[in-house]
């Protein structure tokens, strides 16, 4: 636990941290119980939230990971009622019906439609709006470098959970306690955590985050970019799907890899429905741009700190996750790229959401963050 002990220290100097309080008095069981009563067996749990601009992950202290969802809601474009959020609200991706529209309440990290996000998050943990139900107490992750505007509608959106307590964790410290640095003798190590919508680099050392940047961009532009090089090179569109598709059994940074996919769109001239075969040379240069992008503010980000700690990290390596992390050759290039070890997380997909989780043992000791950034 060295990682998150050393984190625990430096929030206690910044008075982040607070002595054992009581435990919260029992809520009464409801009729029909939520997800979170049916795992913990009373009407409170503490859980952590991974709110990202793809997909929301939930983990439930003492099961693991018990919800992972899109973060999209489908509402009806006239009276904005809400008819299905994650995957139902997902599958109409490029198909909605007459009168529905997706709505995506995370935007490169930042939630940019409260009442959006909070309904989606109430909807897929159980919680109706007449529920009786203690508050749970929730870890929420955020991009390291979130404006305090930003990170309030995150902690605002837990508090529309009816959570009673929000500890506010930055996500790439909690991917490093997720990889379980905690057990091992890193003085530190360069987290790339490659979300849809953001790509959030941090040094993290024994003490904390050391240093981050944080670009605007991620997996989902990759997935435009795909698209336009596939109308280019093939005269054939097509959906977001489809690119997300390609992105994962086609694409590869690594020159000369011949992975190739028969793919369905419509032809840019006609309209009429068309195959092609989709060829990794021909996506390469469309990723190229976002790859030499990361390695860049990884090169500022080791400028920019000690010199002890930036020889550890060139000996030990930088640790991708989210997403992201899964493109192949992505570890390779920025191996080349940096001059130093890159290597993929053992679940990338989850570390973020894993580490959070992990720190919910935490919870009587880590202060309401709600009382830093106001309700």
């Amino acid at each position: 636990m060295r990682i998150l002990n050393g984190w625990k220290r430096r929030a206690r100097g910044l008075g982040l941290l607070r002595g054992r309080s009581k435990p919260a008095p029992a809520g009464r069981l409801q009729r029909e119980r939520t997800v979170f009563e049916r795992l913990s067996g009373f009407g409170a749990a503490d859980m952590a939230v991974d709110l990202g601009s793809a997909n929301t992950v939930v983990y439930l202290r003492g099961e693991g990971i018990v919800i992972q969802e899109p973060s999209v809601l489908a509402v009806d474009a006239l009276t904005r009622e809400v008819l299905s959020v994650g995957s139902a609200a997902a599958a109409m991706t490029g198909r909605e019906p007459a009168g529905v529209e997706l709505v995506y309440p995370v935007v490169r990290g930042a939630v940019t439609d409260l009442e959006a996000a909070a309904h989606l998050v109430q909807t897929l943990v159980g919680k109706g709006p007449g529920s009786i139900w203690t508050g749970p107490r929730v870890v929420v992750t955020t991009a390291t470098d979130l404006s305090p505007v930003e990170i309030r509608a995150v902690l605002n959106c837990m508090g529309e959970l009816g959570a009673r307590k929000v500890v506010r964790l930055p996500a790439t410290l909690a991917a490093a306690y997720g990889a379980e640095l905690e057990k091992s003798e890193y003085a530190g190590l360069l987290v790339i955590d490659i979300g849809a919508g953001t790509t959030d680099l941090a040094v993290v050392d024994a003490d904390g985050v050391v240093a981050s940047r944080l670009l605007r961009t991620g997996a989902g532009d990759w997935d435009r970019a795909i698209a336009a090089a596939v109308a280019k090179a093939y005269d054939l569109r097509i959906g977001p799907v489809t690119a997300e598709r390609l992105k994962r059994q086609v694409a590869d940074l690594r020159e000369g890899e011949t992975h190739m996919r028969l793919c369905a769109g419509l032809a840019r001239e006609t309209g009429l429905p068309r195959e092609v075969l989709v060829e990794a040379k021909v996506l390469r240069p469309a990723l190229l741009p976002f790859a030499e992008a990361i390695a860049n503010e990884a090169r500022t980000i080791l400028l920019g700190i000690r010199a002890e700690l930036r020889e550890w990290i060139a000996v030990h390596g930088v640790l991708l996750v989210g997403g992201g992390a899964l493109l192949r050759g992505l570890d390779s290039y920025l191996t080349h790229s940096l001059g130093l070890p890159v290597y993929v997380g053992g679940d990338a997909l989850h570390a973020v959401a894993v580490g959070a989780g992990k720190t919910l043992a935490e919870l009587d000791v880590l202060r309401d963050s709600m009382l830093e950034y106001g309700r």
